[in-house]
């Protein structure tokens, strides 16, 4: 599709140029004649004025008769106020390409929402949809809780009984279980995912990088203040969080992973078990926002953010 958009763009492109091109050819040919008609006009004017100076009043009358029939005699010429000439409006142009692009634009999005609706029917659909905007985050350090050992490659978070020897960061959490990935999202469309194999209480979810550290209020917390949106397994159950306000889910068996995209232009944040869609968030993700995990056990857990 996007082929095909930038096919008609292009052909759109060389038609307004070939237009331009014509047009252009045109004027000159119209400049020409017209330069040709103002020189004679100004013989005409030289020839009158020699005669209106030296008082020959029929001669000037006779020759500002002829002058006048000359001028209306040519269709482009009028006594009246002339209507401007019909041109190539080159800004209506390009707005025409524009309105084509965005309304190809919107097919195109039109299409990827639908794809990503139909994703739980089959798996390679899903598959395409993990293809166009798959990601693989690390995960920050930085912003690790001490009790979470983050490995070499960056992409498994265990939970540990003991601090993990960190330095002092300003972004690291204080007192909630949970770490962030280095990199933040404002735009487009990215998906990853999380093997919860070996885990048993959990959330997953993005956040602004805006949300408070340090504390053990419900402001520091995924999913329980305006800045995160989170999904969670406690208890065996599953649920959805954002500002405080749970949603419980109904998730047929245990998933092994779960997969995340999120639409930064659209506003969504749809969260997936073993491919069927389970949640879809809606807000305004163009502020930056990280993906992010809660650890909720007391012995090892091992997080992993999904290769594409």
């Amino acid at each position: 599709m996007y082929r095909a958009v930038d096919e008609k763009v292009n052909r759109m492109k060389r038609w307004l140029s070939e237009r331009q091109s014509v047009k252009l050819s045109h004027l000159q040919n119209q400049r020409e004649n017209l330069q040709q008609e103002m020189e004679s006009l100004c013989e005409e004017e030289s020839t009158l004025k020699a005669s209106l100076k030296e008082m020959e009043a029929v001669s000037f009358l006779e020759g500002y008769k002829d002058l006048l029939c000359r001028l209306e005699s040519r269709s482009h010429f009028s006594t009246t106020e002339p209507a401007p000439p019909r041109l190539l409006d080159f800004l209506v142009e390009e707005q025409n390409v524009d309105s084509l692009i965005q309304i190809n634009d919107n097919l195109l999005k039109e299409i990827q929402k639908e794809l990503v609706k139909q994703v739980q029917i089959a798996d390679p659909e899903f598959n395409t949809l993990k293809r166009l905007y798959g990601r693989t985050p690390s995960l920050d350090p930085n912003s690790a809780h001490r009790e979470i050992k983050i490995s070499r490659d960056l992409r498994t978070a265990t939970r540990t009984e003991t601090d993990n020897p960190y330095p002092e960061h300003p972004d690291r959490f204080g007192f909630w279980f949970q770490v962030l990935s280095s990199e933040s999202f404002s735009s487009g469309r990215h998906y990853w995912e999380v093997d919860v194999r070996s885990s048993s209480l959990w959330g997953i979810g993005i956040c602004l990088n805006s949300m408070r550290r340090k504390g053990g209020g419900n402001e520091c917390r995924l999913g329980e203040n305006p800045e995160s949106w989170g999904l969670q397994k406690y208890e065996n159950e599953y649920s959805t969080w954002h500002n405080d306000q749970e949603t419980l889910l109904s998730v047929p068996g245990n998933p092994e992973w779960f997969g995340f995209l999120l639409d930064c232009e659209e506003g969504e944040f749809t969260c997936f078990g073993d491919s069927r869609v389970l949640h879809v968030f809606r807000g305004n993700f163009l502020d930056p926002v990280k993906p992010a995990i809660l650890v909720y056990n007391v012995w090892v857990l091992v997080w992993v953010l999904v290769g594409l």
